[in-house]
């Protein structure tokens, strides 16, 4: 079972998700979705596992991506309830992104495991579908609580799909 931490900080819900090579921490807040980039492929000890090769040059891999998952956890200690609601934290990577809850169309959850992340286990995939119909789609890694996401969503958008 989770923890209440992991999928609610500071009365936003959240969820983690792969997109072009990153790593984002996407919030939902009363005026739409909030997305920062906290990392890149190698979130965590568990996808160095899997990406490190099993040879000699990835045990001098090692302390890089070690260095890389706590860059991760800095950045994300960055990201307090003030930066998000002032949007601030747009100025800290110009990946990250706001999207205004009157220009999502549709929120499409697949909860299929994504072959990107095996072995390790994610919650499927989830796409927003914005103006212009331009989609955007992020893998849910790791397992996260996907019953409260849908229910944060659905309170700020009204075409909520699971697939």
């Amino acid at each position: 079972m989770m923890e209440e931490n992991e999928h609610s900080t500071n009365d936003y819900t959240y969820l983690y998700g792969f997109r072009s090579r990153k790593y984002y921490k996407l919030f939902i807040t009363e005026n739409g979705i909030c997305g920062a980039v906290i990392a890149g492929t190698i979130p965590d000890a568990i996808m160095a596992d899997i990406m490190l090769p099993r040879n000699p040059a990835g045990f001098f891999l090692e302390p890089v991506y070690n260095k890389k998952i706590l860059k991760r956890h800095d950045k994300e200690d960055e990201l307090n309830p003030t930066i998000i609601d002032n949007l601030h934290f747009l100025k800290l990577d110009k990946k990250n992104f706001f999207w205004a809850k009157e220009g999502i169309q549709q929120v499409r959850i697949q909860t299929k495991m994504h072959n990107f992340t095996w072995p390790a286990k994610n919650s499927g995939t989830i796409t927003f579908v914005l103006p212009k119909k331009k989609k955007k789609t992020f893998i849910m890694y790791p397992v996260q609580d996907v019953e409260n996401l849908i229910e944060s969503l659905k309170k700020i958008v009204s075409n909520v799909k699971v697939i």
